[in-house]
């Protein structure tokens, strides 16, 4: 049979964190240690699988942690690069939207843009032999 949420733990009587108010895993994760502890010096069968049991608890408890951690800093990188993303799109369409313009300008007979004050200066001249 397979357990489904609340209940109480197989092992140690304490009621697991989907039965009554949520336990979060760090304190769960003291509780754990403080009772592994006390049952440090204890070489009873019952006492070696109830830290055997408390180990794996353990374990599984950093490893939730470890992974909402993890899922955090995805969501806030992705965060950060949908934010990039936008910038990045409204910059492009701006470009889009002057580059048409400039466009529109060159292909407009007798309003073609105006050359430069400068661009007789910077032309190149042919080099003579």
């Amino acid at each position: 049979a397979v357990a489904t949420g609340g209940g109480v733990a197989a092992m140690g009587g304490r009621p697991r964190a989907g039965a009554g108010k949520p336990i979060n895993d760090r304190e769960n994760i003291a509780l754990m240690e403080q009772e592994l502890a006390t049952l440090h010096n204890q070489d009873s069968d019952v006492a070696k699988n109830r830290r055997r049991a408390l180990k794996n608890c353990i374990s599984a408890a950093r490893s939730r942690e470890k992974k909402r951690k993890y899922v955090h800093d995805l969501e806030q990188a992705f965060a950060q690069r949908s934010a990039e993303c936008q910038q990045v799109a409204a910059r492009l369409a701006e470009s889009e939207k002057e580059n048409q313009q400039l466009r529109a300008a060159l292909n407009t007979p007798g309003e073609g843009l105006a050359p430069r004050a400068d661009a007789a200066a910077t032309q190149v001249q042919p080099a003579t032999l």
